[in-house]
């Protein structure tokens, strides 16, 4: 044994040691993926198995005349040594970068690297065996083509990933050798899922049957595999051919087993497909016909706002998948909370989320854009579109969508950063320096920037950008010139009140490549979500320990632990938070919803003076106006009456600090009825009935809500939206129309969703006639 650990195949591993040192040591340079963590075991998984299938297969031709199972004894220490060096290089990254789930990160570590590098040794010796067949062969010939091709059989494995990333609606990818591609790093809740596991167990099912198979086989004089040897060790022969069996009957099974998917089981899964004139909807069975047309309609004027705002013509339906939630999302095709869209393959994949839908427009867009693209994934990309502009595919959505976010445009949130001397540079969020970003500064600012150069340059400039990937030397203007301009344009922009509040408040949360332990702080912001939801506000209260034990100056948790620990009845730690946030000259935003969730304790407790006088002081702190329309209505209900007040209370705060349910709220909103002779009832029973997709019964008590009359200029604009999105709705186009031209024209706050109601009216209306 000590005669083949000294063979010359060393001088092999040696180098193939040295590379995955390296391996770890680049991986270190960034935060994400310096410590164990899906990320870096992806890293690793995509980056070594090729050298780990070279080195074993050079090491199966030196020592082709010793024993069997010593043979297979040394290549698999070797390879697991070449697994250890980068792990243990990212296990001294702990020491640098903060670890909060080491025990999952190693897990990682072992399910994805561990088992691709013993299947790359497995794949070694089978083609140096195989290669030992070929008599004729020279040596160094037969040691090149061994090597060479053992190491193109991971990269190999690799390209089919891509292809099937490439062919089918899954963005997420299990690799036999890789391991797991979760699809994106938005979606920062990400974790060790049965799925993985089992890909991972039947991989090391097919990395036995392959050693199995070698070492029954594989003829200990010549080094061969040999059919015939195989039969002497039945047991073992068996054994390994029904692991690969199984293997192979896993991959047939992929969509099943949740490995991998197609269009056609996500069609089985969801149950519907409503085909139109530019979309296709893909929907689940039991969504009501009405809502699914809604959505259809909703994708379809978005094809035609794509279409002009990108001077392009589609010749193909898009595809919209709606998923029922995120999980489902998650488990058919890859991407969890994140929405995507695969504009080679004319598909956008949501889940459900009110109508409209607030990011289909964007998602259609990246859609249509592809006919202002090139390469095979029809992006704005250089290379002759093979590499990716994620600053101008992102910046190009944004700009034709031009969707509000709270209550902002894209300008809007661009001239909040550029006053706070937040926004980034050009150069920084047009390339791959856009992942680097927080999301909503690098979307704002993308979209903002792609908006001015299309006004500035003109379209047909638009289409070229975004088809060569790049602004400089397309433009007629440089770069920097285009950004001076745009600065400029930013700067005459008027905001809002409380908008630079709002922005300050966005300004907090760094991107997923600068949070420390994204995907645990995720997880544990999700469980808060549900604490939160079922009014556990002692399971709340730990979840907020925890993440604060992360990150001490994790603002939104301090934030959201004010209204726990008053939610609680602990007012005095309430009120320590709260000071908290003061002193250490926290955004407005978060004072004024940590002060927001005190006083709703208060209000939910029956303090009433205590909770008005709290409401009246939060007034001027809002950032946006829906947060203070609801402080209005909370403090118009304790200035009218007690029995007022607790009506209220329960529609909006819920009873017992849970959500009431639509038939409560319709009681709830009868009883208020009963006590108060102005709209206020009406439009609350209206809202309810919207939120369950009852546009016809909602139109009722909007009218009665007019006639009557709304006690707040807050309320009686957000009853014009109500009520032009209910016509649009119904299709009743004369009286949306006089809507328009009326009340809504006469807001200036307005102006904004009343030409976009106007928009899709004219878009829809001709349509309907015809039918």
């Amino acid at each position: 044994m000590s005669g083949l650990a000294r063979g010359s195949g060393g001088r092999a591993f040696a180098g193939a040691l040295a590379y995955a040192t390296c391996v770890g040591l680049g991986l270190s340079a960034s935060r994400l993926t310096a410590v164990h963590g899906v990320e870096s075991a992806l890293g690793v998984g995509l980056l070594l198995p090729p050298a780990v299938a070279a080195c074993s297969a050079l090491d199966a031709l030196r020592w082709r005349a010793c024993d069997t199972r010593e043979v297979l004894h040394v290549v698999l220490r070797r390879a697991v040594a070449l697994w250890a060096a980068p792990t243990l290089v990212l296990a001294v990254g702990s020491l640098r970068v903060r670890q909060c789930t080491p025990l999952e990160g190693l897990t990682f570590m072992l399910l994805g690297p561990l088992v691709g590098v013993l299947l790359a040794a497995a794949t070694g010796v089978w083609v140096a065996s195989l290669a030992l067949g070929r008599v004729t062969w020279r040596e160094a010939r037969r040691r090149r083509v061994a090597s060479s091709l053992a190491a193109l059989l991971p990269i190999g494995a690799l390209a089919v990933g891509v292809l099937r990333f490439w062919a089918t609606p899954t963005i997420s990818i299990y690799g036999a050798y890789a391991g797991w591609f979760p699809g994106t790093i938005y979606d920062e809740d990400v974790a060790l899922t049965a799925t993985y596991v089992s890909q991972r167990a039947i991989t090391g099912a097919l990395t036995f049957g392959l050693l199995g198979g070698w070492v029954a086989a594989r003829d200990a004089t010549t080094g061969a595999v040999r059919v015939g040897l195989a039969l002497r060790q039945r047991g073992l022969a068996l054994a390994s051919a029904l692991a690969v069996a199984g293997f192979g009957l896993a991959v047939f099974y992929a969509p099943e087993l949740g490995h991998a998917s197609t269009r056609t089981y996500i069609d089985e899964q969801l149950g519907r497909v409503l085909p139109g004139h530019a979309c296709v909807l893909h929907t689940p069975r039991e969504l009501p016909v009405e809502s699914a047309q809604r959505l259809l309609d909703d994708c379809e004027f978005s094809v035609a706002q794509a279409e002009a705002g990108l001077g392009v013509h589609a010749t193909r339906p898009v595809h919209a998948f709606f998923y029922r939630n995120a999980e489902e999302k998650r488990r058919l095709m890859g991407a969890g909370a994140t929405f995507i869209a695969k504009p080679w393959r004319d598909e956008v994949h949501l889940q459900l989320g009110g109508w409209p839908h607030p990011v289909l427009a964007h998602e259609v867009v990246h859609a249509i854009a592809a006919y202002a693209s090139r390469g095979p994934f029809a992006v704005s990309a250089t290379l002759a579109g093979w590499f990716p502009n994620p600053g101008l595919i992102e910046g190009v959505a944004v700009a034709v969508a031009w969707d509000e976010r709270d209550g902002l445009t894209p300008d809007e949130w661009s001239a909040g950063l550029l006053a706070h001397d937040a926004l980034p540079a050009a150069r920084d969020f047009l390339g791959l320096g856009f992942g680097q970003l927080e999301p909503r500064r690098a979307y704002s600012a993308a979209g903002s920037f792609v908006r001015y150069l299309r006004a500035r340059e003109g379209v047909d400039t638009l289409r070229a950008v975004h088809r060569l990937g790049r602004v400089e030397g397309v433009t007629r203007a440089s770069l920097s010139e285009l950004e001076a301009g745009w600065h400029a344009h930013l700067r005459a922009i008027v905001l809002p009140d409380g908008a630079l509040d709002l922005v300050a408040l966005r300004l907090t949360r760094g991107s997923v490549f600068e949070t420390v332990c994204p995907h645990r702080v995720a997880r544990l912001r999700a469980t808060l979500a549900g604490d939160l939801g079922a009014a556990d506000f002692e399971s709340a209260r730990g979840t907020c320990r925890e993440l604060l034990a992360i990150d001490p100056n994790d603002l939104s948790t301090r934030a959201y632990a004010v209204g726990v620990e008053a939610r609680s009845g602990r007012f005095a730690r309430a009120e320590e938070g709260l000071t908290w946030l003061r002193e250490h000259d926290a955004p407005k935003a978060f004072e004024a919803y940590a002060a927001a969730a005190l006083a709703d304790a208060l209000l939910a407790r029956d303090a009433f003076e205590e909770a008005a006088a709290a409401y009246v002081a939060l007034l001027p702190l809002q950032p946006d106006e829906a947060s203070r329309r609801q402080i209005e209505v909370k403090l118009l209900a304790l200035q009218s009456s007690r029995e007022q007040a607790r009506i209220l209370r329960s529609l909006l705060l819920g009873d017992h600090g849970r959500a009431v349910g639509p038939a409560r709220a319709m009681q709830l909103t009868q009883a208020l009825e009963a006590v108060r002779g102005d709209g206020l009832a009406p439009y609350l029973a209206a809202r309810q009935l919207m939120g369950e997709g009852e546009y016809a019964a909602a139109l009722r008590p909007l009218h009665q809500a007019a006639r009557r009359g709304l006690p707040l200029p807050s309320l009686t604009r957000e009853h014009h939206r109500m009520l032009a999105m209910t016509l649009y709705a119904l299709g009743r186009w004369d009286e949306l129309d006089a809507h328009l031209r009326g009340p809504m024209a006469d807001d200036p706050a307005l102006t904004t969703l009343t030409a976009y109601w106007r928009a899709r009216a004219a878009f829809r209306r001709p349509q309907a006639a015809r039918r």
